[in-house]
Formats: C-alpha cells, sequence, structure tokens
C-alpha cells in the first residue's frame, strides 16, 4: 500500500501499547513479585482472547474446540515455552533491567526465529541474512554490556539482561516452531489454547510468590497496569496488529515492528525517569539495521 490508511493507524495503536507497555508492567512489578504479577496479567489474557475467540467462533459458525482436537499435542508444548517459559523469564528479566533495555533485546527475537527457522529448513539465509544476524548481535552485546556500567544499569541489570536475551531466544523459537501449526489453525485459536495451556503452571508459581505481597500496597494504579498489560497487550492488540498485517501486507509492517523500541526508550524516559545510554542508542542502531538485513535476504 502506497497510501496512509486506517489499518496503518491500528498498526501505529499496537506500536504505543507494546512500547509502553515495558514501563507499565513496572509498575506492577514494582508493587509485587514478577512471578505474582505475571499470573494475574495472564488470567486477564485468557479471559480476553477467550472472549474475542468465542465470539468469532459464534459469528463463523465453527466449532470452538475443533483446533485444540487435533492440534493438542502441539498447542499445549508450544504453549508452555511461549507464554509459561517465555513469559517468566520476560517478567523476571523486566524487573531486572530497564524498560528501553528490555524493549531493545526483546527487538532480536525475529532473530532467532530466522535462526531456528533456518535449522528446520522452513526459512532461507542469504549472505546478507548472516551478515545482519551478526550486526544486530553485536548490537544486543551492546545493549546487554551496558547492564555493567553507568546509572542505567543498577543491581542485577547484567542479570535482567541476560533473562531478556533467554526470553527473546525463547519466543522466537516458539514463532518458528509453531508456523506449521498456524498454517492448520487460526493465530487467534493458537495463541488462546496456547495461553490456556500455560496458565495452569503460571499461577501455580505465582501462588507459591503470593504470601509476599503486601496487598494493602497493591493500588489502582497497579490494577490497571496488570489490566493494561494482559487486556490490552496480549489481547485486543494482539488482534489488531494481526488485522493490520492482513491490509498493508507482512513486509511493511517490518518498520512498525522498529518502532516498539523506540517507543518503550522514550515511555521508560517519560514514565519512569529513565536514562537512554549511549550504548542503548548505538546497540538498539544495529539491532534494527540487523533486523532490517535479515528481512531483505529472507
Amino acid at each position: 500500500m502506497s497510501r496512509f490508511s486506517p489499518a496503518d493507524l491500528l498498526l501505529l495503536l499496537v506500536v504505543l501499547v507494546w512500547g509502553t507497555d515495558f514501563s507499565v508492567l513496572k509498575w506492577a512489578l514494582a508493587a509485587m513479585h514478577p512471578h505474582v504479577a505475571n499470573a494475574l496479567r495472564f488470567a486477564v489474557s485468557a479471559g480476553v482472547l477467550g472472549a474475542m475467540y468465542g465470539l468469532r467462533c459464534w459469528w463463523n459458525g465453527t466449532s470452538f474446540f475443533g483446533p485444540i482436537r487435533n492440534n493438542w499435542q502441539a498447542v499445549v508444548p508450544l504453549g508452555l515455552l511461549g507464554f509459561g517459559a517465555h513469559q517468566s523469564a520476560f517478567v523476571v528479566g523486566l524487573n531486572h533491567t530497564t524498560a528501553g533495555s528490555a524493549a531493545l533485546i526483546m527487538a532480536t527475537n525475529p532473530l532467532w526465529t530466522a535462526v531456528l527457522g533456518w535449522m528446520l529448513g522452513t526459512e532461507r539465509l542469504g549472505r546478507g541474512g548472516w551478515g545482519g544476524l551478526l550486526v544486530a548481535l553485536a548490537g544486543a552485546g551492546g545493549v546487554i554490556t551496558a547492564g555493567t556500567t553507568g546509572r542505567a544499569a543498577g543491581a542485577g541489570t547484567l542479570f535482567g539482561n541476560g533473562m531478556m536475551l533467554v526470553a527473546a531466544i525463547m519466543w522466537g523459537s516458539y514463532t518458528a516452531l509453531a508456523k506449521r501449526l498456524v498454517d492448520r489453525t487460526s493465530i487467534l485459536a493458537t495463541t488462546f489454547f496456547g495461553v490456556l495451556a500455560a496458565l495452569p503452571a503460571l499461577l501455580i508459581v505465582g501462588s507459591l510468590y503470593e504470601p509476599t505481597v503486601v496487598w494493602e500496597a497493591v493500588d489502582g494504579w497497579v490494577v490497571g497496569s496488570l489490566l493494561f498489560s494482559g487486556g490490552l497487550t496480549v489481547g485486543l492488540m494482539f488482534v489488531l496488529w494481526n488485522q493490520g498485517v492482513r491490509r498493508v501486507g507482512s513486509s511493511n509492517t517490518a518498520v512498525y515492528y522498529y518502532l516498539v523500541p523506540v517507543v518503550a526508550l522514550g515511555a521508560g524516559v517519560v514514565l519512569l525517569g529513565e536514562s537512554i545510554t549511549v550504548l542503548q542508542i548505538a546497540g538498539g542502531g544495529l539491532i534494527i539495521g540487523g533486523l532490517a538485513l535479515v528481512r531483505r535476504s529472507a
């Protein structure tokens, strides 16, 4: 598409929400253990995704459990990887680093999707792709090592950056492994049942840390941040993003994806008073440039 359209507005809205979520979620993490916050936000996500999926099934006259009936062997382990293990690493990492660094490191997940896809034979990586991979990895290394010095670091930030890298690798792996499943079922169905598969494990882990929460300190801002992160970021924005991709085209949405860490850096400054370091700027530029090279060579 050559003109700016309502679909582009949808994608910009998604970018704004996804980029802001890193900072908003940290409000909840300041009041409760990461695993407790994670369990609560995914309980909200399951409700929102379930409602949207149920409405779609009713509207189309399709079976609610049809997609899971023949694919549960793939949906359950993928859900545990993508929404269980990945999200657990994500919240622990975010709790120990800045919102801006977390977003920049998470932006590398398409690299891991491309690498695993290449290993599985579902993706192709030419010379430009491998070159872009090395460039982006150099950028990620710069962002991660920003956790060793400077005000942006703080205690444990290097650990947090490392956990965010683990989370990015997990999500990239989930995306690559889920490709064949998504070809057989809808993305919404795959996501909803994946979240549903991971939710019991998230709730069990969260319950272990629930006694550490001082519930009197959980105010409306904390509740709002959990609703924002669970209901919007993982719920409604997911649907809007896929609608935008269908209308604008997957290649044209790449530029919007690159805006997410930029928004996250700005939101971290405005909402949390975080500082932006030279290493973050240089590393972020290398990550985005490397991603662009990988996508062009695919």
